[in-house]
């Protein structure tokens, strides 16, 4: 989840570019489109988030002061693809940029006997004139490869179809449909779809008023008011939604060669593995509202009761707390508490199912006999003495090299005592790899492992503190296992405390990142051209990194993030943000 916020953010970054204008209220996406929607994002409204980026922090580096060569630099650069641009199509980055002015949203659809296609929505304001010249050049072109291009009137509204003609050694589509893009516009909004159908039934649903939309769908419903802002009136600036089975069962009716026995035997199995019961996932995104500098909401849709598969993962909400022990300098934290009981007697339920009455019992006693393992019990002598709590600590050793990242996995224990008699029969076991040594008075286990750098890196375990653990790089363990009073723990970190403010009592997931010393590594790879050495340029985009300033100027912007999930009625609901800065808070 991390990643996906990060990339969404990133893509956010270039809107402060464009000039905001101000938008109606318009009838949304979601009440135009018909029930049978399997795919959805929609950006609300395209000028409103641009001006809520710039009031986030990242939104704000654009007026920073210290960073203004180095954006005369991207002008200079985007100048260079505008004009490129502008000599294709007849019109420049910024016209194309300025276009939204109200909603930007995509939809993956299936009517009742057809096949998937894709709809798109751009309100595009009074930029019409541009939209005309771009479909203009974009007609040409397609005539140009044979594309044939027709009209159809459909209440009052002249739909363009244009169709690729069939190709008689054209494998691209097996029952001999040819393909087509259609599209219409009305009231300064430009629609398009790979369907005629999935058209009409959007101009049949035009005035949002009719009773079967997929805004009056209930999961998806359902899910947007569990993600919506409840001290927020307004809609969310981001809505996404997706039916990944759904949308894997429309592949399989809409490509023949994808409809394979095997996949129609996987899809049959899916009530059996209780895998139906994974009904959606989506979620909502927003910018400096409230206390909040950015918020993400998803919720995974779960049908009651769980069964099969989905009982593997059952997080129970507890008290969230990093402990003592997790170090104040960790980049990064994630906790999580998982019902590892459940998990193991859903994989015996399965296995069983699959194998035969007690043959996961069997198959577990049959490693419990062999003297190369030490006749340990997988069940009995390892899995049993975890509680299913999971702690993850990570930091860069060296912070200008990403290659240093060193990671931390702790596993409570209910029975210390009995797991370090598991370890002291693994580390005798012959041919075991390993060394045993003391430190801080506790047993440390080393491996060779695959460090970054020149030097090979050392991994650990060691049972301490009722954890099993284990470190990509035993120097942490050692960190670890020296960290001792409350003035070196995370939890009384005050950047992180001011974020836990916004955790509920109880969470089946915490997470704390610094994005500030994450970034750090990666910046300076950039100022040092290293970044471009190795990855390459382009000729039409090439930046000099070398005009950034020193990474502390652009510090204060990288405020620490965080994100909870916890059991929700529908699923799991999980929530990522950043507060609105406060420098003293966040280092």
């Amino acid at each position: 989840m991390r990643y996906l916020r990060s990339c969404v953010l990133a893509l956010l970054s270039f809107v402060w570019l464009v000039p905001v204008a101000t938008a109606a209220d318009r009838v949304p996406g979601d009440r135009r489109l018909p029930p049978q929607v399997l795919g959805y994002v929609s950006v609300r409204n395209v000028p409103e988030l641009k001006a809520d980026w710039k009031k986030t922090a990242l939104g704000q580096l654009s007026q920073e002061k210290e960073l203004a060569e180095f954006w005369q630099e991207v002008e200079k650069q985007l100048d260079n693809v505008s004009g490129i641009i502008q000599s294709k199509i007849g019109v420049g980055l910024n016209d194309i940029l300025a276009l939204p002015q109200g909603e930007v949203a995509v939809a993956v659809v299936q009517l009742p006997g057809k096949k998937l296609s894709v709809a798109v929505f751009l309100d595009a304001g009074e930029n019409e004139q541009t939209v005309t010249k771009l479909l203009a050049k974009g007609t040409e072109a397609a005539e140009e490869h044979g594309v044939k291009r027709s009209t159809e009137e459909f209440e009052g509204i002249e739909l363009v179809i244009h169709t690729r003609p069939k190709v008689e050694d054209d494998d691209t589509k097996k029952d001999g449909t040819p393909e087509q893009i259609a599209y219409f516009r009305k009231d300064g909004n430009l629609i398009a779809s790979s369907d005629v159908d999935t058209l009409k039934s959007i101009i049949t649903r035009w005035d949002g008023k009719h009773e079967q939309t997929f805004a009056e769908t209930d999961i998806y419903r359902q899910l947007v008011a569990a993600c919506r802002d409840e001290q927020n009136d307004n809609p969310p600036a981001v809505t996404w939604f997706i039916d990944p089975i759904g949308l894997v069962k429309g592949v399989l009716t809409s490509d023949p060669r994808a409809n394979t026995p095997q996949m129609t035997l996987m899809l049959t199995m899916l009530p059996t593995l209780g895998i139906d019961k994974f009904k959606a996932v989506g979620g909502t995104v927003d910018l400096a509202t409230g206390d909040y500098d950015t918020i993400t909401r998803t919720l995974v849709y779960l049908d009651s009761p769980p069964t099969g598969v989905i009982n593997l993962f059952q997080f129970p909400a507890v008290d969230h707390t990093p402990p003592k022990w997790i170090p104040a300098q960790s980049d990064a934290y994630f906790g999580l508490n998982w019902d590892l009981g459940k998990a193991v007697n859903t994989v015996e339920s399965l296995v069983d199912m699959f194998q035969g009455a007690g043959a996961f019992r069997k198959l577990l006693d049959q490693v419990a006999d062999r003297e190369e393992f030490g006749k340990l019990h997988p069940k009995k002598d390892l899995l049993d003495h975890l509680s299913g709590r999971l702690h993850i600590v990570s930091d860069l050793a060296d912070p200008k090299n990403l290659e240093s990242q060193r990671i931390l996995v702790a596993a409570e224990l209910k029975n210390a005592a009995a797991m370090k008699k598991t370890l002291a029969v693994i580390s005798k076991l012959e041919g075991f790899p390993g060394k045993v040594r003391k430190f801080q008075g506790e047993t440390v286990i080393e491996l060779s492992g695959f460090g970054g750098g020149d030097a090979e890196t050392m991994m650990g375990f060691c049972v301490s503190r009722d954890y099993l653990m284990f470190a990509s790089n035993v120097t942490l363990l050692e960190q670890v296992l020296r960290t001792d009073g409350d003035q070196d723990s995370l939890a009384n970190l005050p950047a992180y405390q001011r974020l836990a403010k916004k955790f509920p009592a109880e969470s089946s997931m915490i997470s704390f990142e610094r994005e500030n010393t994450q970034l750090k590594a990666m910046y300076e790879l950039l100022r040092s051209g290293e970044a471009t050495r190795q990855f390459g340029e382009s000729e039409a985009f090439s930046l000099d990194f070398s005009k950034l300033p020193e990474f502390d100027v652009i510090r204060k912007y990288l405020s620490p993030s965080a994100s909870y999930m916890r059991p929700d009625k529908l699923g799991l609901l999980w929530i990522g943000f950043t507060l609105k800065s406060e420098a003293k808070d966040d280092n």
